[in-house]
């Protein structure tokens, strides 16, 4: 087999063709821009290998995969992480498991609890998470739950578990007498 790269369209030409200029020239031009498609391939595959992609590419590819909640300020491989699940992400939008997917990509450790495993109200559901938050991010989060939950279900609470691991110092005293009353008599 050979080389895509190095083949010469001209020599794939039958022999009555290869005298002619236009078809000579044809070839010759069909051979570079070949060469320049060639080059791009790699770009091509960007959904199956998105950690290979330039940042700018992937502002680009969240465009183009209609990514609603992509910012171009975030880290690379919170970029990465939604434009991979982009295509998925718009299939299940509505879905809890659309939610918990998405917040999986936010935060390390979340979880969605329905109303019916709290006792809520129908339609409503919590997020609690372990992760910090920061108070200029909370509105960025809201309107990504926004978009990807049902349009009939709201958040009724986000809950923030924070494990705070410090030394615990316990100490007590416990003071212990007996009263005892000596009478005289005479």
């Amino acid at each position: 087999m050979k080389d895509l790269k190095n083949l010469d369209r001209f020599k794939l030409l039958p022999p009555s063709l290869q005298e002619e200029l236009d078809y000579k020239l044809f070839s010759r031009l069909g051979n570079k821009v070949l060469c320049r498609v060639i080059d791009k391939i790699p770009y091509v595959q960007t959904c199956g290998d998105v950690k290979l992609l330039p940042e700018v590419i992937l502002d680009n590819l969240s465009w183009e995969l209609s990514v609603d909640f992509y910012d171009a300020s975030l880290p690379l491989e919170t970029k990465q992480g939604l434009i991979e699940n982009a295509i998925l992400f718009q299939m299940m939008k509505g879905t809890p498991k659309a939610l918990e997917d998405m917040l999986g990509v936010i935060f390390d450790t979340s979880e969605v609890v329905e109303w019916f495993d709290y006792n809520g109200a129908p339609g409503t559901f919590k997020i609690k998470t372990t992760d910090y938050v920061e108070s200029e991010k909370y509105s960025s989060i809201e309107n990504v739950i926004n978009v990807v939950k049902r349009n009939s279900s709201h958040l009724d609470s986000f809950i923030l578990n924070r494990i705070i691991d410090t030394p615990l110092a316990i100490s007590s005293y416990v003071h212990t007498a007996k009263k005892t009353t000596i009478e005289a008599t005479l």
